[in-house]
């Protein structure tokens, strides 16, 4: 069995339930190694829930939370299949993880999700992320609870997200 190194913050955290959590930190703190474990944890700890993993950009995604999330799942062990071409991940207990760019908002309209991760949210329009914000109504997250998980680099304290 592998055993998952966290910080005594990032341990802090591991089991928070607030409804929006956003992780701040500059490159290379850890921040999307933290996302990827909680969104894991998640999927593994709540049979049939319905994560959603976004970043701007398709491109981007792949090479960040959608990556660092499989090679977790190689390194863990962990039992899964993989459509590529749809971008999902599903596990042995239905808990699916879908990769979604938000380059065009009409592709998140109508999802329920119980879980949501978003990698580099700082990329993203105000717009985008308060369309996310309506998409955690899934049935696994009635029942225990249900996440926005931001993922950012510091930016001006003139951005969105500073004034949310």
């Amino acid at each position: 069995m592998v055993e998952l190194v966290l910080t005594d913050k990032q341990m802090e955290y591991i089991d928070d339930k607030t409804r929006h959590l956003v992780v701040l930190g500059s490159a290379g703190s850890g921040k999307t190694l933290f996302a990827s474990i909680k969104t894991i944890l998640y999927g593994l700890e709540h049979p049939n829930a319905r994560i959603g993993v976004f970043r701007q950009t398709l491109p981007s995604l792949k090479k960040t939370a959608w990556l660092e999330i499989r090679k977790l799942l190689d390194k863990l062990g962990v039992i899964y299949k993989e459509n590529k071409s749809d971008g999902v991940i599903t596990f042995d207990n239905g808990s699916t993880i879908s990769f979604i760019p938000l380059d065009d908002s009409r592709k998140v309209r109508s999802l329920n999700m119980d879980f949501i991760y978003i990698e580099q949210c700082e990329e993203i329009s105000k717009d985008s992320y308060d369309e996310l914000t309506l998409r955690v109504r899934g049935e696994v997250q009635a029942n225990d609870f249900g996440q926005i998980l931001s993922v950012v680099q510091p930016e001006s304290k003139s951005h969105w997200l500073y004034q949310r």
